[in-house]
């Protein structure tokens, strides 16, 4: 399995060495924040960049393969990048983009445990002159993996009983049991179990040991060697999890795009209180 984790330690060793082959280096963060202080030589590539939404329906979707092809094209990115991301609030935004590129099949991304807060903590150098990357040609190394990674509620809806099917819910425990509501209908999907996204972390913000992770799974009684689906509002939370799944060895873990933004406001889909 691939190495999905990086340390800053090691980053700006391998940024003084000339890098772990041809190494990019990417900010999830928004532009503004960026602007403000970011690592040296990082290439600002938005989260939010990845994604159409549909702001009536609040639906957050994957932009077209031939458009992230696009982006990681032009933020300097080759199929053989060994691609290094960070953002900040325990790294949610650089999940999604881990996310986006393995829906790529890209096959070497990792993200900077505890984001650019352990960089800065650690008294490493930001800067505010923003990267000025050359744009490559980015061809999806395997584009079939989109199919693999995402679900369709339909899909959802026909494996609900379906043994090899596992569906974890990723919101706060007041979302799941329908107190908040964010949609016509509040509760979860029938037979989801609940992790809140930020239990794999630590408070500074690092992943959790993966041996500690893998018994907070456990406990639930999730099998790592079967498929898992993960939903929350908009599926942001869920790319979250779908890395710590990737990183501690799930076997087939997935996102509803949809979520509970769709899952909640669609009658005809059933749910439990």
């Amino acid at each position: 399995m691939a190495r999905l984790l990086v340390t800053p330690e090691e980053l700006e060793a391998w940024l003084k060495a000339g890098g772990a082959g041809p190494l990019v280096v990417l900010d999830a963060r928004a532009p503004g924040r960026y602007a403000q202080g970011h690592l040296p030589g990082a290439v600002n590539l938005p989260m939010a960049a990845l994604f159409d939404v549909d702001p009536m329906k609040g639906l957050k979707r994957l932009k077209p393969l031939n458009e992230l092809e696009g982006l990681f094209g032009r933020a300097g990115l080759t199929p053989e990048a060994v691609v290094v991301i960070y953002g900040e609030r325990g790294n949610v935004d650089a999940a999604n983009v881990f996310w986006a590129l393995e829906s790529c099949g890209h096959p070497n991304a990792m993200l900077l445990d505890g984001g650019i807060e352990r960089w800065a903590r650690e008294g490493r150098p930001l800067v505010r002159e923003p990267a000025a990357p050359e744009p490559r040609r980015y061809s999806a190394p395997e584009p079939e993996v989109r199919a693999r990674v995402r679900v369709e509620a339909d899909w959802l809806l026909a494996h609900l009983d379906d043994p090899e099917v596992q569906i974890l819910d990723n919101r706060s425990p007041e979302e799941y049991t329908g107190e908040e509501r964010y949609a016509r209908r509040g509760g979860h999907l029938p037979g989801a179990k609940l992790l809140p996204y930020e239990r794999t972390l630590n408070p500074d913000g690092t992943f959790k040991p993966a041996a500690e992770i893998r018994e907070l799974y456990e406990r639930l009684g999730l099998d790592l060697a079967k498929t898992v689906v993960n939903y929350c509002q908009t599926g942001t939370r869920s790319a979250h999890a779908y890395f710590t799944q990737r990183l501690v060895g799930f076997r087939d873990p997935r996102v509803y795009e949809g979520s509970w933004a769709e899952w909640g406001n669609d009658e005809r889909l059933p749910i439990e209180r």
